[in-house]
């Protein structure tokens, strides 16, 4: 069976989607991390990832993204926290027209970070924040 064909197993040979998902505690983060790669037709032999595929769907990892096109108004968190890690100096902020800054802060350690991009913001900037996802 090659990698694409299916089948939900646990060897760690074949590379599909499924043997991702059980490598790894941190699954919401393969699954942010690897969007380009990861679907839900490679998923249909492993329902009891799809859940957590979805949710991965609404997130974003570290850099700038301009809002409304490339990230979702909303508010969002870090996901340190689902694997019982820390988020330690990260640096996040939101900007308005001309690229002002509109909020912004620096955390040096905290078990998650929450933040709410508003409609009416431009861009949204993460730096050492890790992965962040929609709630």
């Amino acid at each position: 069976m090659s990698a694409w064909e299916g089948g939900c197993d646990d060897d760690f040979i074949s590379g599909d989607a499924c043997d991702a998902s059980y490598a790894s505690d941190a699954l919401l983060d393969v699954y942010i991390e690897n969007r380009s790669y990861v679907d839900a037709k490679r998923l249909k032999d492993c329902p009891q990832f799809l859940p957590t595929w979805k949710k991965a769907q609404n997130s974003m990892d570290e850099g700038s993204f301009e809002v409304g096109t490339e990230v979702k108004p909303g508010t969002y968190e870090t996901t340190a926290h689902l694997t019982d890690g820390k988020v330690t100096d990260c640096y996040w902020e939101r900007a308005g027209s001309n690229g002002r800054i509109v909020a912004n802060n620096f955390v040096t350690a905290a078990k998650k970070v929450r933040v709410t991009i508003k409609s009416s913001d431009e861009m949204f900037t993460s730096r050492g924040c890790g992965n962040w996802v929609r709630s």
